[in-house]
């Protein structure tokens, strides 16, 4: 019955909303402006270094050594981004997109496209990116829901100014285990439009090792994508019951994905269908129960995967109409923060059949539903998504998410962000999947605080963006309260009982140096407990 409703309802949705998306009522028409239509005579691209040594702010010695050291981004990586030639006619809408691209895929601090209009009519289109820092390594120390890691590593975001990212990491935990890191990705293979990236981790929890090759959509005018992946995974699956480890598991197993995607409409009107293929083989040993108690036995006996050996093919579709927003100081400091305003509706179904493809497994059904509003000084992003995995007319497995943030730029300076999340994981075996703590939406408890199939989060933050900077080092500050609850099966829902943290932090920017920022907060609970957490974003994010 569920199962029927969720597709009754897709088609509902899709019915009713589709007229509204083709008009895309509200939407403006197409960016322009008064250099519209003109020929272009040339290109220009000025690619800046990190720090502009002419302003008295960087004349010192350690701007001008950076600048020399730093490989500045190739023209040619940039020009790969331009989706503006010589001797057509100027769209502001694609000189837009162009900039928008190029802030998204390449190290840059900030870019943006500037027309001059020459004697003769025709224009000049110069292009302007100014580079950031994209030379990390070191020490490392972070501290997020009672767990301490030291990272040491090194990571270049921008390779030889090629834009090809690849990193090196030790991290040392206090809690979870030590293990290794490394990544590589190169968005434009051999300046071909291929996306290759190579992952490999050795970590406790989830060793693994994943190989990726594709065209993703590189502009809003390509109508065709695709993408191909092959994972070797393997790790420990841990149980829990609140604050305890109630048991453990080991699984290993392969996976190799497929995609293709297609995908029509205009600049802010989109309809897209994807068909992916999963095959999933997965083995899981070792099952060990830790605790004594009767109720963590049936727990952890109810939560234990099983083996798993599977083709699973998935329909998709998007169907979208939006337009693009810029803002700073919402969750950076001082660097253009791009957004999508509009509404997103998807909706999918999948069958999975055994290996000799003589019988099903499971099926799947989702819908998700995404309205983010844009105003002049506020942002308004809220999520919805709802899964069912099904058989036989019996759920299995049943997944809602409902996500809302808010944000408000009071202030030049003040920004008002907030949250509010429910998360849902009902399944037939009456497990407990979801974990609330330090890292899931309450700062100050330890990571796994309380375990449950339901959970509640409310983050309220005052940040505070100084105009202030110290050798490219720009501080600011933040004053939060966190609330939550997580609720076993079978517990009735309600307000009481949230547990709470308020606090103060300080943020810290880098001007031209980094898109990332360090976060230092220090959280005091309702069980009248102290913690200092410290990150390198924002407690939560507009960006997931």
């Amino acid at each position: 019955m569920c199962t029927k409703l969720l597709v009754l309802l897709t088609v509902l949705s899709v019915a009713v909303l589709l007229p509204e998306f083709v008009k895309a009522s509200g939407f403006p028409e197409p960016a322009s402006s008064r250099f519209d239509g003109q020929t272009i005579d040339s290109i220009v691209i000025d690619n800046r270094n990190i720090f502009d040594t002419t302003r008295s702010a960087y004349r010192s010695f350690i701007f001008k050594l950076a600048n020399r050291l730093h490989v500045r981004t190739k023209r040619w990586a940039i020009r790969y981004e331009l989706l503006l030639k010589k001797g057509e006619p100027y769209s502001e809408e694609l000189a837009e997109e162009s900039a928008r691209n190029m802030r998204g895929r390449l190290a840059l601090y900030d870019a943006w496209i500037a027309p001059e209009q020459l004697p003769d009519g025709r224009l000049l289109v110069r292009v302007v990116t100014i580079d950031q820092w994209s030379l990390t390594g070191g020490a490392e120390y972070l501290r997020e829901g009672h767990e301490t890691t030291y990272n040491f590593g090194l990571e270049e975001r921008n390779l030889l100014g090629t834009g090809q990212y690849v990193s090196l990491n030790y991290y040392d935990r206090s809690i979870e285990g030590n293990y290794f890191d490394a990544n590589y990705l190169n968005r434009r293979l051999l300046g071909n439009p291929i996306r290759i990236s190579f992952d490999y981790s050795s970590n406790p929890l989830d060793k693994f090792r994943a190989l990726h090759v594709g065209h993703p959509y590189y502009d809003l005018s390509q109508q065709f994508a695709y993408d191909f992946g092959l994972v070797s995974a393997s790790g420990r699956r841990d149980i829990y019951r609140d604050n305890r480890r109630i048991a453990l598991s080991n699984r290993h197993g392969n996976f190799t994905s497929a995609r293709a995607s297609y995908r029509f409409g205009d600049f802010h009107r989109k309809l897209e269908f994807d068909l992916d293929y999963l095959y999933r083989f997965e083995k899981n040993s070792d099952k060990t129960i830790m605790s004594v108690d009767p109720y963590d036995s049936l727990l952890a006996n109810a939560s234990f995967p099983g083996d798993s050996a599977y083709h699973q093919f998935e329909l998709t579709s998007n169907l979208s109409a939006f337009k693009y927003v810029r803002y700073r100081y919402i969750d950076g400091i001082g660097y253009t923060e791009d957004f999508s305003a509009g509404h997103f509706l998807t909706g999918y179904y999948g069958r999975a059949f055994r290996t000799d493809f003589r019988g099903a497994v499971f099926d799947i059904a989702g819908l998700s539903y995404s309205l983010n509003l844009a105003g002049t000084r506020d942002v308004l992003l809220f999520d919805y998504s709802h899964v069912y995995w099904f058989r036989a007319g019996r759920t299995l497995r049943h997944l809602i998410r409902t996500e809302a943030k808010y944000y408000n730029r009071v202030h030049r300076l003040v920004t008002l962000a907030s949250r509010i999340v429910y998360d849902s994981d009902v399944n037939d075996q009456s497990g407990q999947t979801l974990i609330l703590g330090g890292t899931t939406g309450i700062r100050g408890f330890p990571k796994y605080y309380r375990s449950g199939d339901r959970r509640l989060v409310l983050n309220l933050e005052a940040r505070f963006f100084s105009r202030l900077e110290i050798l490219s080092l720009v501080p600011g500050g933040v004053v939060f309260a966190d609330m939550g609850n997580i609720w076993a099966p079978g517990d009735p829902f309600g307000l009481s009982g949230l547990r709470k943290s308020v606090g103060v932090g300080l943020r810290f920017g880098f001007v031209n140096s980094s898109r990332n920022i360090v976060r230092i907060d220090l959280s005091y609970t309702d069980e009248r407990t102290w913690d200092l957490t410290i990150g390198t974003r924002q407690y939560f994010e507009a960006h997931l």
